[in-house]
């Protein structure tokens, strides 16, 4: 007897690196489930929507293997509801799943199910994070418009939804009214390698990283707006792919008004593979967050025994319980100054407790049976959904 076949319609994947933590969460579940389910990939072939450069060596109009899956790589040009519709009648999946609602083959193979042109199938949708209220304040009109549209149309009737924790079900319980959700959380994978320290941490000096998509949501100009106020040398790495030339000349124009002492660095995209030998470097891995549904730079970033700072925006708690780093509220300024300012006055004895606490964290966080013990059953659940009596109608 053959696996169960899961067509995943995710908007970027592998060899990918620039589109964020939802693409990772596709890659890290089916590396960890690729013995039991059967895995088809249908995703755009270029990496983010900041690089349009095709991917070099794919195959078009057929699968190629990648990573965990089989992928079909498409053109711009080909991302349609009749491509979709296509290949799902080609390749007869026994469910399909998609890590979006919002992207734009999300939509259009919602549109082509609401139009009879899709039959009968078992889907399975995890918004990643999309239905937070940070996310949701972007964009703010339109994503209220569609998310309206689709109810008064039953676009999402009979979905089985995916929330990585409490607080992302009650986000799909409150703007989906979705009656069928399993809350599994998010598999993490560390990053690759083994972590440099090349020099001690020393008083008066701090090295600050950040690693992401660049963008509104993680609240940079926050950070940086902090740097101002915080003692001693400070440097920041901003690691990651610039979305929006409007916010990236907003950051940097408070760059350059920064004082003596604090500096920025904007280092672009770097491949996933080289990124711990950047963070292992860093003294203070920093998220001033608006909003995530996991976090997994923050789990990347205790991997590569790197201490955090991260707002109460994440599913992230208790860090200072575990000496892995700390959690702060955004409404407070203060707090986060007066944080980074004890941190640039750490010496190495302390900052050694701190990172040993951080490759503590991680070396329990990814081996955690449960999440994908969960994963596992939500694959099963979904790929049976047609059978049972989880799916609503």
């Amino acid at each position: 007897m053959r696996n169960p076949r899961i067509l995943i319609i995710s908007d970027f994947f592998l060899p990918g690196y620039k589109s964020g933590g939802g693409m990772r969460t596709v890659v890290n579940t089916l590396e960890e489930l690729q013995d039991e389910f059967e895995f088809l990939v249908v995703s755009r072939d270029h990496d983010g929507f900041g690089d349009r450069t095709p991917y070099k060596g794919i195959a078009y109009g057929t699968w190629n293997r990648t990573g965990p899956a089989s992928v079909r790589y498409l053109k711009p040009n080909e991302i349609s509801p009749w491509t979709l519709v296509k290949i799902i009648k080609e390749v007869a999946p026994d469910a399909v799943y998609l890590n979006s609602i919002f992207s734009t083959p999300s939509i259009f193979f919602f549109l082509a199910r609401l139009f009879g042109l899709i039959g009968p199938l078992a889907v399975g949708v995890a918004p990643c994070g999309e239905l937070s209220d940070g996310a949701m304040s972007k964009g703010t009109f339109k994503k209220s418009l569609f998310l309206t549209l689709s109810r008064m149309l039953r676009m999402h009737r009979g979905v089985l939804w995916r929330a990585s924790d409490t607080s992302e079900k009650s986000e799909i319980t409150l703007r989906m009214k979705a009656p069928s959700i399993d809350t599994v959380p998010d598999l993490a994978v560390p990053l690759r390698g083994h972590p440099v320290r090349e020099n001690p941490k020393r008083p008066g000096i701090l090295k600050l990283v950040f690693f992401s998509r660049i963008v509104p949501k993680k609240n940079l100009e926050f950070l940086i707006g902090l740097l101002r106020e915080v003692d001693g040398h400070v440097s920041l790495d901003l690691i990651g792919p610039i979305e929006d030339s409007e916010y990236e000349s907003k950051l940097r124009k408070l760059v350059r008004n920064l004082p003596a002492g604090k500096s920025v660095r904007f280092l672009g995209p770097i491949p996933y593979e080289s990124l711990i030998d950047h963070v292992g470097k860093a003294d203070l891995f920093v998220l001033p967050s608006l909003g995530e549904n996991f976090g997994h730079v923050i789990a990347e970033a205790f991997s590569a025994s790197c201490p955090v700072m991260v707002s109460n925006r994440t599913p992230w708690r208790d860090l200072e319980a575990e000496e892995a780093g700390v959690v702060l509220p955004l409404e407070s300024k203060v707090l986060w100054i007066d944080q980074l300012n004890r941190m640039v006055a750490m010496g190495e004895d302390e900052h050694a407790r701190l990172r040993a606490g951080a490759s503590k964290l991680a070396s329990t966080k990814f081996s955690d049976e449960t999440a994908r013990r969960l994963s596992r059953e939500y694959f099963r659940r979904l790929a049976d959904a047609l059978r049972g009596p989880r799916v609503s109608k």
